[in-house]
């Protein structure tokens, strides 16, 4: 392997098991267009952090939470009596699923995505107080 694969992969693997990620993110409003620009940052294993700035340039902010982190493991179909753990490699790759409340002075957003654990980008949806609805994408 060359070094400078090496080094992509060092980087990469260094992003996503020490919790090093930061991700460009941007909420765009459904009904007008309208696009807020932010940060969504990796802070550990099963948590993230979310950072936006409102139209009239107000923080909006959450801790994320993920599900399906340590999901490696599983009972396998052939003895489901004896309870044999085994790698599920495919739930190493599976997608984690989050959720997130961007609150700021006069805004909440309640927000659900999905993270792709191999690249770190995710997309879903947000909905503020008003009913209206955002997409999300980091």
């Amino acid at each position: 392997m060359s070094s400078s694969r090496c080094n992509v992969a060092l980087i990469l693997w260094v992003c996503c098991f020490t919790g090093a990620c930061t991700r460009h993110a941007q909420l765009v409003h459904l009904a007008s267009g309208e696009v807020l620009r932010g940060q969504m940052h990796k802070t550990g294993l099963g948590s993230c952090r979310m950072e936006f700035s409102s139209k009239a340039g107000q923080p909006l902010t959450g801790a994320c939470t993920l599900e399906g982190v340590g999901a490696n493991t599983r009972v396998t179909p052939e003895s489901p009596d004896r309870r044999t753990i085994t790698p599920a490699v495919s739930a190493k790759f599976a997608p984690l699923r989050g959720a997130v409340v961007l609150t700021g002075d006069v805004t909440s957003l309640n927000c659900v995505f999905v993270v792709h654990r191999l690249s770190w980008h995710g997309e879903g949806t947000c909905r503020d107080g008003n009913g209206d609805n955002y997409r999300l994408s980091f």
